[in-house]
Parts: C-alpha cells; structure tokens; sequence
C-alpha cells in the first residue's frame, strides 16, 4: 500500500441540473483518522457514495490504495467498508450472519474472514 489511501481530484457528480459535488480534491494517507463534516446538503454522502462505488461520478478522478480505473476500484473497494445514511445491519440475522452476507455480495470468497472481523471488533463470543 502507498502512502496514500484515498485520492480524488475535480470530483464532481451532478444529478440532472442540480450539483451535489463541485470538483472535491482530497488526500487521505495511511495510518490516519479522518471525519467529513459540514451542513446539510453539503455532499458529504454523494462524496461517500462516489469513493463507495455506489455512484458515478460526473467528472473527476477517484484513486483508492494507488489504483484508478474501474475496474481496479472494484477490487479496491473490496479493501474497504461504509455505512451511509443507513446501518447495514439487518435485525434478524446474527453478527456472523450479517457479516457473511456482506461478504458474499461483495465477492469475497475467504471464509475464515469472518471469524477474523468478529474477533477483530469485540463480538467473537456472538457468532452464532
């Protein structure tokens, strides 16, 4: 990994004659904790929404752990999680169940992955 794990340069998206994004640049590097803030409407969640892979983007550039082009962000996107707007858990599935449904829809095929995150975040012991 480079040192920098999120680069966007111009980073505009556009929803017919509304602008949500006008040419966001950012660096985040590695190893450091970063938040968005700012008022509503300001595009925070298009912003998250675009490094997600959840929209497009109008214009701009999107780089993630050194990689740029679709179909590199795809595999990159793989490296990371989000949660916007709305939790991604859902109520009747256990930790462990929650988890391997994201993993699945994300093309994750390691297994033993899920044991790893339950330990990782403090929930080993509500596997089931």
């Amino acid at each position: 990994m480079g040192k920098h794990i999120l680069q966007t340069d111009n980073l505009t998206k556009s929803y017919h004659h509304f602008q949500a994004l006008d040419r966001v640049s950012i660096t985040l590097e590695a190893g450091k904790i970063y938040g968005i803030i700012g008022e509503n409407g300001a595009g925070k969640t298009t912003f998250m929404r675009l490094v997600a892979g959840h929209h497009l983007p109008t214009s701009g550039r999107i780089e993630l752990f050194g990689r740029t082009g679709e179909r590199a962000l795809q595999q990159e996107r793989k490296k990371i999680g989000c949660m916007i707007e709305n939790p991604s858990i859902i109520p009747y599935m256990t930790a462990k169940e929650t988890i391997q449904y994201h993993r699945i829809m994300r093309g994750i095929a390691n297994k033993e992955i899920e044991d790893e995150l339950l330990e990782l975040v403090g929930l080993a012991d509500a596997k089931q």
